[in-house]
């Protein structure tokens, strides 16, 4: 009831000035007569515990003193430039709606803030809403998704969260933990977040992100950058994504998976496991995952077994297609031991690492400069095996598939001793056809290839490994690889490089007939555009231009020529007839 209506209630009806002072205290207090109950919170408030009905947060600064919890079917709404300081321990749990379209702020109640501060931020089973422009820091957990109905989280910031060290337990998902649902998580930046586990138990799975239960969560175009995870005596997975959900349908794609670090350095010989530092699936997990578009670069897994920088599948692991990824620049390194303890240590697939009866198909992807290192002696003297990737499939039938990808100056670097295969260590149950193999690098031996087992390779371009193409048993196949150089472009950006040159004798030489062709390459183009499959993530094509007037004049074409390639940089330069001026392209 507004003001005009209790004015005319008041003298339209004559029950004297007693009941018109209830009807105006009936007002103040909204619960009379239809009137609007809102529970808000303007700047200075103490948010209270209970939400029961909706109301606005802000703006301004306010106080979350003790756990709060917006009670089913309750909206709450932050307004824009609004802080919410959470006491020690505090956390905030949505039952019903809350929404915002920012900026908003989660942070500490501290004058020091630091990670693990308050508790986090919890969407629980029922509720809705989204996160626009949101920054949550200095908790425990940044942000836990528990819902089935639809979250989204846009251009937010995540970081600076830790929970406190468990020993022997897991510890999982400082920044994000995913935990049923399909949220999406889009144009935002994870960074900063901290696992750590000690005991023989104690485990540490996603800093940035941790995936325990989905139905399909999409991450699109987010900055995953900068977590860590450390584990002293168990496994430690997915520094900045961990995915743990057996029929997980989620895509993470268009995004940046850069710098994560994962430690798990055994105390006392204890063989500890890193998987994944940049994206990491844990054991026996069976997922129809997607990873695809990705730029994962600068990763690093330093541990007792280190098993994938950029991405690990730890064993029995699963996954849809790892497609269309630029995977550069991670390290795998393992201290190494000596005498009796060097079987306690391991380093392999430092671009992808799928180490253990693993199903996966690996296309399109530029897996460039990756290391795997042991400091000293590995397992058996035989060193770090996989520069670019190790595969180890389920079985024929259930294989790790590797098709269309160039893979080009990686290494496997024993430092002490050994030190095989620094493009590819085909352990078991691989299907390799069409890749680049180009420039790579072992201490010992395979530089392109080091062969124990697989299904089959062939249609392979094979150019300039060190010490030599292949190493280890004979592998089915190699009738149709190509030995010449690739004659990439050799300039512009990192992928640019890469692409073939219009002579490369790459084009229109690999196999049309391989399981898993790829009907488009890395940069959407359709395959084949030649009389078969380029071989390598690029499937190059000539390109003209064509131009045309409307009116009198001119365009000229700087460069001039017949074709261009892709990455090709040319001007147009519009020139009109006398009498005539330009109007526009």
């Amino acid at each position: 009831m507004d003001k005009f209506r209790v004015i005319r209630f008041i003298t339209t009806m004559s029950l004297g000035l007693v009941l018109a002072l209830a009807a105006v205290l009936s007002l103040g207090t909204g619960a009379a007569w239809g009137a609007p109950n809102l529970q808000n919170h303007p700047n200075g408030d103490i948010i209270s515990p209970t939400q029961t009905t909706n109301g606005t947060w802000g703006p301004g600064v306010i106080t979350a003193a003790a756990d709060v919890t917006i009670d089913p079917g309750v909206v709450i709404t932050i307004a824009p430039g609004t802080t919410v300081r959470v006491a020690a321990g505090v956390k905030i749990k949505i039952k019903g709606n809350l929404h915002s379209d920012g900026p908003i702020t989660f942070t500490s109640a501290s004058p020091a803030p630091a990670p693990g501060d308050w508790k986090e931020l919890k969407y629980d089973a029922g509720s809705s809403g989204y996160l626009n422009r949101a920054t949550i820091e200095y908790a425990e957990h940044g942000l836990k998704l528990k819902t089935t109905n639809p979250v989204t989280i846009s251009n937010s910031v995540i970081r600076y969260n830790q929970p406190p060290v468990k020993v022997d337990k897991k510890v999982t998902g400082a920044g994000i933990s995913i935990e049923d649902g399909s949220p999406l998580i889009i144009a935002s930046e994870i960074y900063g977040n901290v696992l750590v586990a000690n005991g023989t138990k104690g485990e540490a799975y996603g800093g940035g992100i941790y995936i325990k239960k989905s139905t399909g969560a999409r991450i699109v175009n987010v900055d995953v950058h900068d977590n860590h995870i450390t584990s002293t005596q168990g496994f430690a997975i997915g520094s900045g994504i961990a995915i743990a959900n057996n029929g997980d349908t989620s895509v993470i794609e268009d995004s940046r998976i850069a710098g994560n670090t994962l430690h798990a350095l055994g105390v006392d010989n204890i063989s500890t496991y890193g998987s994944g530092a940049g994206i990491g699936f844990l054991r026996n997990v069976s997922t129809k995952v997607v990873i695809r578009h990705n730029r994962i670069t600068g990763n690093v897994n330093r541990s007792s077994v280190a098993a994938g920088g950029g991405i690990g599948l730890a064993s029995g692991a699963q996954a849809d297609r790892i497609e269309g990824n630029g995977i550069y620049n991670n390290l795998a390194e393992s201290p190494g031991g000596d005498g009796t303890t060097l079987n306690n240590y391991w380093a392999e697939g430092a671009g992808v690492d799928a180490w253990g009866q693993n199903v996966v198909t690996v296309t399109n992807n530029l897996i460039v400069s990756n290391t795997a290192r042991c400091v000293n002696r590995c397992f058996s003297n035989t060193g770090p095996v996989g520069g670019g990737m190790l595969v180890n499939g389920l079985s024929t039938g259930f294989p790790v598939r590797v098709v269309n990808n160039t893979i080009a100056g990686n290494r496997a670097d024993g430092q002490t001793s050994g030190g095989y295969a620094g493009a590819i260590a085909a352990q078991n149950n691989g299907f390799f056809a069409n890749n680049i193999l180009a420039n790579n690098s072992a201490t010992a031996g395979g530089g392109g290839f080091y062969w124990w087992n697989g299904i089959s390779t062939d249609y392979s371009l094979l150019w300039n490994n060190t010490p030599n193409d292949y190493a280890g048993n004979t592998p089915p196949g190699t009738a149709n690889d190509v030995s010449a150089d690739p004659r990439f472009q050799g300039s512009g950006s990192l992928v640019a490089r890469y692409h073939l040159g219009l002579t490369s004798p790459a084009r229109d030489a690999g196999s049309n007939t391989a399981a898993a062709l790829p009907s488009s390459d890395f940069d959407g183009d359709s395959r084949p555009l030649g009389a078969t499959w380029d071989i390598g993530f690029d499937e190059q094509n000539a390109y003209t231009v064509a131009t045309a007037t409307t009116g009198s004049g001119s365009v000229g074409v700087v460069p001039s020529q017949t074709t261009y390639l892709y990455g090709d940089v040319i001007t147009l330069t519009a020139s009109a007839s006398p009498g005539w001026s330009f109007a526009g392209w």
